[in-house]
C-alpha cells in the first residue's frame, strides 16, 4: 500500500479525478447500450414470380414464396453468403420453410452483439403480391440480411445478405434490389419438387442460373423506404468550449482535457489528440511541459469555429513520490459478468498491474469479465525509481 501521507489537498484532487474515471465508465456503458443514431425502414416484399421465368412454361400449383425472415446486423456479419456452408436455420428454411431454428440463430446473435433486431414479413401465395412490415435499425448494426424459400422446391430460396441501408455514413431514403434464385446445397435436384435426397457432402451455397429457370430470374423483390424525418439542418454556427481539470501540473502528471460542442457536425483537436466524438468529451493526457490545446468545429454549413485552452506545467522535485489509487466498478459481480477495473496515478513515470504489466498511463481503466474473486495491485514508480503500490479486490459470486 502507499508509504506515503498524502495531504488533505492531493486527497480531494485523487477523489475526485476517480469520481471523474466512474462517470464516464457509466456514460460509457450507456452510449453502448443505446445506439447514437438510428432509422426507421418500412420494408416491402413484392413477388414477381411468373410462368416466363420457368423452361416448362407454367408455374407450380402451389407456388409460393414463404415467410420473408431477416436481422438488421453489424457489417460482416451476415445471416449467410454466397460460397459458404448454409447453418442449420438456412438449411430449415430453403428445405421447409420453417423459420424457427433461424429465428434461433438470430436470438443468439442478438445476446453476443453482432445482430440488433429480427424482421419478418408475411409470405406470398399470389403472384404479384406484397407484404410490407417496419423496423428500426441503429448505426452499429445498420446492415440486413433477409431470406425466403422458393416452394415447392428441394433446397432453393431467395434473400439477400450484409446490405448496408448507410451510404457514405448517410441514411439511405430508399432502396431496391431485386431477388434472385439460390441453391443452399443441403439437398440434390435441380427441378421444383419437395422430395429429394439430402446432400452428401452439403455443398456451398451458389446462385442458380438454369433449368428449371430460364437464366437467373428476379423472383422477388424488396423495397426499403425510409420513413422517420431527418433532422432539420442546422444554419447556425458551431460553437465550443475546452478546459484542463487541473489547470497546472508537475511535468508527466495526469490532467483530463475536456471539450464542449454545440451545432458542430466534426471537430478536432491539434498535438496529436484523437479525433473528437460525441461518444468522448475528455481524454486523459500527461504532458511533461506547458502546452496549448486548440479545438476546430464545423456547422452544418460548412463554417469553422475555434476555442483553446492552455496547460501550465510545474518543475517537479526529485523527492516527490508517485501516487495511485486502484478499484473496480462494480466491486461485486457474478462469474463472467463485466466490470471496469480503474487506476489513477500521479508523479509516476511507469504503471504496471499484476497480469497486465506496462499499463498505459494514458488510459485510465480496462473492461473484464474474471471467473473467480481476485486481487489486483498497480506498482507506479516515479522518475527516481521510487516505488508505490495501491491494490483492490474484486469479490466474484
Amino acid at each position: 500500500m502507499n508509504n506515503y501521507h498524502l495531504n488533505s489537498s492531493i486527497k480531494a484532487k485523487k477523489l475526485k479525478l476517480v469520481s471523474l474515471i466512474k462517470t464516464t465508465i457509466f456514460t460509457l456503458s450507456l452510449i453502448l447500450a443505446f445506439p447514437l443514431s438510428a432509422a426507421t425502414y418500412k420494408v416491402t416484399f413484392t413477388g414477381r414470380w411468373n410462368a416466363s421465368h420457368i423452361v416448362s412454361g407454367s408455374l407450380p400449383d402451389d407456388a409460393h414464396l414463404t415467410t420473408l425472415i431477416g436481422a438488421t446486423h453489424q457489417s460482416g456479419k451476415p445471416l449467410w453468403s454466397p460460397s459458404t456452408l448454409a447453418s442449420l436455420g438456412i438449411k430449415n428454411v430453403a428445405e421447409q420453410g420453417d423459420i424457427s431454428q433461424l429465428m434461433n440463430e438470430i436470438n443468439s446473435a442478438i445476446t453476443v452483439g453482432t445482430a440488433h433486431s429480427q424482421i419478418l414479413s408475411d409470405s406470398i401465395s399470389n403472384f404479384p403480391e406484397s407484404n410490407s412490415t417496419t423496423f428500426e435499425v441503429p448505426s452499429s448494426h445498420s446492415s440486413i440480411s433477409f431470406v425466403s424459400m422458393i416452394a415447392p422446391s428441394s433446397d432453393w430460396f431467395i434473400g439477400v445478405y450484409d446490405v448496408s441501408l448507410k451510404q457514405n455514413g448517410n441514411w439511405m431514403q430508399t432502396l431496391s434490389i431485386d431477388l434472385t434464385p439460390w441453391d443452399a446445397g443441403t439437398k440434390e435436384g435441380d427441378d421444383l419438387d419437395f422430395g429429394l435426397s439430402a446432400s452428401n457432402p452439403q455443398q456451398l451455397i451458389s446462385k442458380i442460373t438454369g433449368f428449371p429457370f430460364i437464366g437467373s430470374p428476379i423472383i422477388a423483390n424488396l423495397t426499403f423506404e425510409r420513413i422517420d424525418s431527418e433532422p432539420p439542418v442546422n444554419n447556425v454556427s458551431a460553437v465550443c468550449e475546452m478546459g484542463v481539470d487541473p489547470q497546472v501540473i508537475k511535468p508527466n502528471e495526469g490532467t483530463a482535457l475536456w471539450w464542449w460542442t454545440q451545432n458542430a457536425i466534426s471537430g478536432s483537436i491539434d498535438n496529436g489528440i484523437s479525433q473528437p466524438t460525441t461518444a468522448q468529451n475528455w481524454v486523459w493526457i500527461y504532458p511533461s511541459e506547458a502546452t496549448t490545446f486548440k479545438m476546430n468545429v464545423t456547422a452544418a454549413d460548412g463554417s469553422v469555429s475555434s476555442c483553446e485552452t492552455t496547460l501550465r506545467v510545474e518543475n517537479a522535485t526529485s523527492s516527490e513520490p508517485a501516487d495511485c489509487a486502484l478499484g473496480t466498478d462494480p466491486e461485486i459481480i457474478q462469474a463472467g459478468e463485466g466490470t471496469a477495473l480503474w487506476w489513477w496515478t500521479q508523479n509516476a513515470s511507469s504503471a504496471s498491474i499484476n497480469g497486465f504489466n506496462n499499463i498505459q498511463l494514458s488510459q485510465n481503466y480496462i473492461w473484464l469479465y474474471p471467473t473467480q474473486t481476485t486481487t489486483y495491485k498497480i506498482t507506479a514508480m516515479n522518475n527516481d525509481g521510487l516505488v508505490t503500490e495501491c491494490e483492490t479486490t474484486l469479490i466474484v459470486q
